[in-house]
């Protein structure tokens, strides 16, 4: 009997192993995921701050009166929504990068995490029609985030003399459903987007990046080259639908296994950033594999890293984490895992509900249904966007793409959106109700291309053209006057 006893310890114990070893964690990675995420949110707020009156106050193309019609939901979960002044949004994005240069550094962690995800999730709320896929993963990163020592490590919150530099509770490896559910949802985006791909042919034939780079709007730097070799964009498209598929080996394999399969995903991404214009999206990937790196990567960035760390982490006062976290006790931790492990599952549950695995349970909202990682599962074969023709009070005519700073500009070719932002609000425009989006669109225009010349715009007519691409042959494009007013 003891010796039976003795084989199923023995047993659960390398099962319990085994599990930790693919569900767990180095603190450093997690220590690279804060500083990542922390320069997201600096470098997401900047590229937005170009365009905070047009999208995120009552003057541009989006007023609080019109997230309340398309998204009624929305507003109260906005602190953005409380107000459509243009000085009160600066004023928030400020407090947000003061809250993301905190949790970059690693300065009261927790608190810096938690208030990035409010003030993230309150800014995505005021204008959902910009957001994309890597806008749904960036919040979710940070959610988790919130349940991980993300300054365990390499953060001012450690106080490296006393710990000796191994984290806040002298862990080398951190497993728990925290860690579980982190890696299991970077694995989510990957297979699920697998399902909304089987629901197209061009996937498998081949076709689909050559659809994509067909279209002005997504392509950017290398794409014109690139472009040149269709038989590369098929083997590319080949290539990524065949590492999708087998996303969830991510969760199987350890050590250089492990190492090999994030590095092609990572050279997936950085190909896409290189290529495509697709916002912050490919860079919130990159920064989505960096749990999954194994210990003797991160060994090697401490050795090479260890002088340059040494002076900087020396110019920082320290602070016991001790005086950062409240206490939590035995009760306490059980009650959080098994709330994660609630998430965990209705995560799981939802993504099977929106590829088709499961049907949804009676009365659940389309809304809840999360279609997010549908990227590109069927690529579009055609664009559109929007041009302004404008009477200046000297009778003169002017015109430029709506997206533009100013009159003067082309109204054809691959600058027709300047920012990704524009182009999502655009393509959103165009399945939504057109008559109140585009007369905002159409008075934005007279205001910023006023302020922007010497004259005032009196006018501003608006046409949508639509652009159908044909692989092997000329595109066909059409226009269709939308709008027309006085400014």
């Amino acid at each position: 009997m003891t010796e039976r006893t003795t084989d199923g310890s023995s047993t659960l114990a390398r099962v319990r192993d085994g599990l930790e070893r693919r569900f767990g964690v180095d603190p450093r990675s997690l220590a690279a995921l804060r500083i990542a995420l922390g320069t997201l949110l600096l470098l997401d707020l900047a590229l937005r701050a170009r365009d905070l009156a047009t999208f995120y106050s009552d003057v541009g193309v989006f007023p609080r009166s019109a997230l309340a019609h398309h998204y009624p939901a929305m507003g109260s979960l906005s602190v953005h929504a409380i107000t459509g002044e243009v000085w009160v949004q600066g004023v928030l994005f400020l407090v947000a990068a003061a809250f993301a240069t905190a949790l970059l550094v690693g300065y009261r962690t927790r608190l810096a995490t938690l208030a990035s995800l409010v003030l993230l999730v309150s800014l995505h709320a005021r204008n959902p029609m910009v957001l994309n896929a890597g806008d749904v993963l960036f919040r979710r990163l940070l959610f988790w985030g919130l349940f991980l020592p993300l300054g365990a490590r390499w953060a001012v919150d450690v106080d490296t003399a006393a710990t000796g530099d191994a984290g806040d509770d002298g862990r080398d490896w951190i497993a728990t459903v925290a860690t579980a559910a982190l890696l299991v949802q970077v694995v989510l985006v990957y297979f699920a987007n697998v399902a909304f791909k089987l629901r197209t042919d061009v996937w498998l034939q081949g076709d689909a990046i050559r659809y994509v780079f067909e279209l002005d709007r997504f392509t950017v730097g290398l794409a014109s080259s690139v472009a040149q070799y269709p038989r590369l964009l098929e083997l590319a498209a080949l290539g990524w639908f065949a590492l999708l598929c087998i996303s969830p080996l991510l969760l199987v394999v350890t050590g250089r296994a492990r190492l090999l399969l994030v590095s092609l995903f990572a050279s997936g991404h950085l190909g896409m950033f290189l290529t495509m214009d697709l916002g912050i999206f490919p860079l919130v990937s990159l920064t989505a594999l960096l749990p999954f790196l194994p210990p003797s990567v991160w060994d090697r960035v401490e050795a090479a890293t260890e002088p340059v760390r040494m002076r900087l982490w020396t110019g920082f006062p320290s602070v016991d984490p001790r005086r950062v976290e409240l206490p939590v006790g035995q009760r306490a931790r059980t009650a959080r895992s098994v709330f994660l492990a609630g998430l965990l599952a209705s995560m799981l549950l939802l993504n099977a509900v929106a590829v088709g695995l499961v049907d949804a349970p009676a009365g659940t909202p389309e809304a809840v249904e999360d279609r997010s990682w549908n990227m590109f599962g069927n690529p579009p074969e055609s664009e559109s966007w929007y041009v302004a023709y404008a009477t200046l009070d000297s009778g003169r005519n002017v015109s430029g793409h709506v997206s533009a700073a100013r009159w003067g500009g082309p109204t054809d070719g691959r600058d027709r959106y300047p920012r990704g932002r524009w182009r999502k609000f655009t393509s959103n425009v165009d399945r939504g109700d057109e008559d109140q989006l585009v007369a905002a669109l159409g008075r934005d225009v007279c205001r910023r291309w006023s302020a922007s010349g010497d004259q005032q715009v009196r006018a501003v007519t608006l046409e949508r053209v639509d652009e159908e691409s044909v692989l092997d042959g000329p595109d066909r494009r059409t226009s269709t006057v939308v709008w027309r007013g006085d400014c």
